[in-house]
């Protein structure tokens, strides 16, 4: 009779091709598994949300009368539209500024007030006081891409914008001297550019309650309506 034993075992032909298929068919599995636990981690973990300004007061700096009233009043409706809460003039007092700014805020809804002042100085000041930080924005200061990550955060925002030559002392008295793209162009579309950045875009869709009247979105032509 023959033993149990008498077969020889049975051996892979090839047993260090079968071990390297072994270990790739475990690494396959284990990759398939971490994706799915970083899915669910990635679904339970909440987006932190932009995290938006409570108070943004525009500071317009070396206001001249007659030569700059179309370029302030612009700042001004930009500001106001754009979600800054107040605006200050410094230089000449300009009348029709302020009756530009307030009859804007009569028919198409309280937005940001002006004001003039003075003194320059005394009003960043002030507003340091208040913890406010100061950003003045000109084309040589650091890039608005670098310095939004930074203001990201910041309850309460001084913007400044030039008119006349700026003098030395408003860089170094500001917290940040931000530029939008480094080139030379307007402080109405710097201002702009600012601003949405600084809102995350969510101004754009924004109510300013009492208004008497408002646009009816078209694609072409002009709607106003009268608001009930």
């Amino acid at each position: 009779m023959r033993s149990a034993n008498f077969w020889p075992p049975i051996r892979a032909p090839f047993p260090g091709i079968f071990c390297l298929w072994r270990l790739r068919t475990r690494a396959y599995f284990f990759f398939i598994r971490l994706i799915r636990i970083r899915i669910t981690y990635n679904k339970n973990v909440p987006m932190q949300k932009k995290v938006m300004p409570k108070e943004v007061v525009v500071l317009r700096y070396g206001h001249r009368h007659v030569r700059d009233y179309r370029v302030t009043s612009h700042c001004c409706l930009v500001a106001r539209a754009f979600g800054a809460n107040k605006i200050e003039i410094i230089g000449e007092r300009d009348a029709s500024i302020e009756t530009t700014i307030n009859n804007m805020n009569c028919r198409w809804g309280k937005g940001a007030g002006i004001e003039f002042q003075d003194d320059w100085k005394k009003r960043m000041q002030h507003y340091k006081k208040e913890g406010f930080t100061t950003v003045h924005l000109t084309m040589y200061g650091i890039p608005l891409q670098e310095a939004e990550k930074e203001l990201a955060g910041k309850e309460k925002l001084l913007v400044i914008v030039g008119s006349q030559k700026v003098e030395r002392e408003v860089y170094l008295k500001s917290d940040y001297n931000v530029s939008v793209t480094l080139q030379p162009h307007s402080e109405i579309a710097a201002l702009a550019v600012f601003l949405d950045h600084l809102f995350g875009g969510k101004e754009l869709s924004k109510q300013l309650p009492g208004a008497e009247i408002e646009v009816e979105p078209v694609n072409k032509g002009k709607k106003v309506r009268a608001v009930k």
